[in-house]
């Protein structure tokens, strides 16, 4: 019979024990998918764990391994999911109890504190009042003591205030400072009597805890506690205990000892000032105002005018804090007695503080004796007064009286609306010259279209300054249809300086019109009609434009008949933009020309070539084409610096041909060396052989740089040419080498 009911037993127990084993794979199974691809599939695998039921969290948490035990990080990324999926909003009270649960059994059973941390660690997350009594107990363990205290906090209930509460007569060393600690977070009034020898404390970490946490629940009783702490000589204590009483300070106002409050604030204000520590004299005004709000104006005009300026700047800050117009009343009485750097700082104040009932001061003290106070009073007018102020601050414009004129011109032109450029406009006649110089500059980065009568009249004026802003603000405000206009201008010009910044107005027109051509085409007429002069300056104007049109037309001026013409021609040619213009310049440089007119000619040949983008064998080839076309030493230089920057085979063996020309070998040297060894990543391929040699030993004495010097030789040697390189007797080809290795053979 017994052996039959054992039998009978076993099917069951073996049954017991392969849904034990089912469970555990299929929990390592999810848990190895962990971390997953996105937060969908972290959620899918969080609702795989919770069908599990308790078995299914428990076996997360077995898998969670002391420190070095293993690789445990995908079961603490599925339990940390674990813990945030049952806590998502909208889920179920029954998920989040169920993983508390298994959470608080795993956290029993486990035996190594470093898991238990962990574990506490989750429960800090989403643990309540189930959670108070087993993480309690752990408030005495010197290493659990500390994730308990978080964990306690976290839940913030009255069950697990009483729980840290309860926790701290008997709690020592590191698990006091604690507790001490979480007490003064939690403002628990009840244990303040207890924490009090504790600011005593021989520990300065203790010391510390102890005085932050009775300053926060602000207990009355730490007042002389705190007040001598705050006094501590070492500045570090010094600085956290002020900072403690005055948090202190808040807490006596909070429960409605404000005059206990002020009487702190006010007596720390004037002892630090004494001392020399406005920042925490500061500290306290700040305070004081935080707590008293309008009822601190004393406190705030007194600060304002005190001799130090760190103090007055931090009062004038805290200002803001007390808005309306009672107290810029008050601001703007305290602002007439006040010494010039007081009044500045007093206005920028008011200014920030944008109320408008001040703009009556700011309007006067734009006329103040104080440079600095003037300065302040412009920025202010602006921002409160804006069009209401404009014009004072173009009467100050147009003053012309430097940083005053500088200040009202930023201001002016941040004003918004035609009408302030209108304002402007009016006031350019009678401005004097710098002045009206610098209302046209506004205008023209308004892009104020509306003005271009007033601008256009300023081209009239007898100051030449007055007339090229005047000039260059039309190359801003003109459209296509101006473009006679403009075309006037540039006839009527008085200058060269007229000249330029008309040439330069007409093409910034064209730049923007919709239909460059129709304007190019009106210009390129205008020139077959002109002659001499006109002619000579239309030129300048295609040249800005650019265009094949353009081009063929200066092209075709190079051989004008006009000595003046052919110049500007040659000119205009030499600042082409675009590599179109390649050809005829290199036509220019071989003619037979005058020699200035050559070398304008080839130094532009050779800028398009560095700077039009072209090819680098394009490049190379220009640049043999210039060596070969110049005529004097400066262009040969400034072509053998271009190879140099286009490091090829070809490039090497033409800057090599230059070596043997006295006034320009120095730079040929420097140019096949930089070819040879460039930068990083700008290697030739393949740069060696008996011409490349020769070539290198050539430089080699005419080389500056030693780095370039070490390389040429290295090579030469490793190639063999290292006697040539010395400078040593060659030998006979039929001896040459014998005996010898390649590298120490002689050429």
């Amino acid at each position: 019979m017994t052996r039959r009911i054992a039998f009978m037993q076993t099917p069951v127990l073996a049954l017991i024990f392969l849904a034990s084993m089912s469970y555990a794979a299929t929990v390592s199974e999810i848990v190895s998918q962990m971390p997953a691809e996105n937060g969908e599939e972290t959620a899918r695998l969080c609702k795989e764990l919770v069908k599990l039921g308790p078995k299914g969290v428990r076996g997360v948490c077995d898998m969670i391994l002391p420190p070095g035990a293993g690789d445990d990080s995908a079961a603490r990324y599925a339990l940390g999911s674990l813990a945030l999926y049952v806590h998502r909003p909208g889920a179920p009270e029954t998920e989040r109890a169920m993983f508390v649960d298994a959470a608080l059994k795993a956290l029993g059973a486990a035996s190594d504190k470093q898991v238990q941390a962990f574990l506490i660690s989750q429960l800090e997350r989403i643990g309540k009042d189930e959670c108070v009594e087993p993480l309690a107990a752990f408030l005495s363990d010197e290493t659990l003591c500390e994730p308990a205290t978080r964990a306690l906090l976290a839940i913030h209930t009255a069950a697990a205030r009483a729980a840290i509460a309860q926790a701290l007569p008997a709690a020592k060393g590191a698990n006091r400072v604690t507790i001490i600690k979480a007490l003064g977070v939690l403002r628990e009034k009840s244990v303040a009597d207890q924490i009090l020898p504790d600011a005593s404390n021989p520990d300065r970490e203790a010391r510390l805890v102890a005085l932050y946490a009775l300053a926060n629940i602000g207990a009355p009783q730490a007042k002389d506690v705190l007040a001598k702490a705050a006094e501590a000589q070492a500045p570090y204590e010094r600085a956290k205990a002020t900072s403690y009483y005055l948090l202190f300070a808040r807490r006596l106002a909070e429960d409605g000892e404000t005059r206990e409050c002020e009487e702190i604030c006010r007596s720390l204000m004037k002892a630090r000032l004494a001392s020399g520590e406005p920042q925490a004299a500061a500290s306290a005004l700040q305070t004081l105002v935080d707590a008293l709000g309008e009822k601190a104006m004393p406190d705030l005009l007194a600060a304002a005018v005190d001799d130090n300026a760190a103090f007055r700047a931090a009062a004038l800050r805290f200002a803001a804090a007390i808005p309306g117009e009672a107290a810029t009343s008050q601001w703007r009485e305290t602002m007439k007695d006040a010494a010039p750097p007081v009044k500045a700082d007093i206005l920028a104040m008011l200014a920030r503080r944008g109320d408008a009932s001040a703009l009556p001061d700011a309007l006067a003290a734009l006329k103040d004796s104080d440079e600095t106070v003037r300065q302040a009073a412009v920025e202010a007018a602006g921002r409160l007064g804006g069009m209401k102020a404009l014009p004072d601050l173009i009467a100050v414009l147009a003053s012309g009286q430097g940083a005053d004129a500088k200040a009202a011109r930023e201001v002016v032109a941040r004003l918004p609306g035609d009408e302030a450029m209108a304002a402007v406009a009016k006031a350019l006649p009678r401005a004097p010259g710098a002045a009206r110089v610098a209302m046209l500059e506004i205008l023209a980065s308004r892009d104020a279209a509306s003005q271009l009568d007033a601008v256009l009249a300023q081209t009239k004026a007898d100051d030449e300054s007055v007339r090229l802003a005047a000039v260059r603000a039309l190359g801003a405000l003109a459209a296509g249809k101006d473009m006679p206009m403009l075309m006037d201008l540039l006839r009527a010009a008085r200058s060269d300086a007229e000249v330029s910044a008309a040439q330069k107005a007409v093409a910034s027109v064209v730049a923007r019109t919709e239909k460059p051509k129709s304007l190019a085409a009106t210009i390129l007429a205008a020139r077959s009609q002109a002659e001499g002069q006109e002619r000579a300056r239309l030129l300048g104007v295609l040249a800005a434009i650019g265009g094949t049109d353009a081009l063929d037309a200066v092209v075709a001026d190079t051989k004008s008949a006009d000595p003046a013409v052919q110049d500007v021609a040659i000119h205009a040619l030499a600042d082409w933009s675009s590599l179109e213009a390649a050809p005829a310049l290199l036509a220019v440089a071989r003619g037979e020309g005058a020699a200035t007119r050559q070398a304008l000619a080839l130094r532009g040949y050779i800028r398009l070539a560095e700077t039009a983008g072209v090819p680098a064998a394009k490049k190379v080839e220009m640049l043999k084409n210039a060596l070969a076309a110049a005529q004097r030493p400066d262009e040969k230089r400034l072509a053998l610096a271009g190879l140099s920057a286009a490091p090829s085979r070809d490039a090497f063996e033409e800057a090599a041909k230059w070596l043997d020309d006295p006034e320009v070998r120095s730079e040929a040297a420097s140019a096949v060396a930089e070819i040879a060894f460039p930068a990083k990543g700008r290697g030739v391929k393949d740069l060696s052989g008996p011409q490349v040699d020769e070539a290198l030993r050539k430089a080699l004495p005419l080389v500056a740089n030693e780095e370039w010097k070490s390389k040429i030789e290295k090579q030469l040697s490793a190639s063999g040419k290292a006697g040539a390189a010395a400078s040593k007797p060659a030998r006979s080809k039929a001896t040459r080498g014998k005996g010898k290795s390649p590298a120490s053979a002689t050429p």
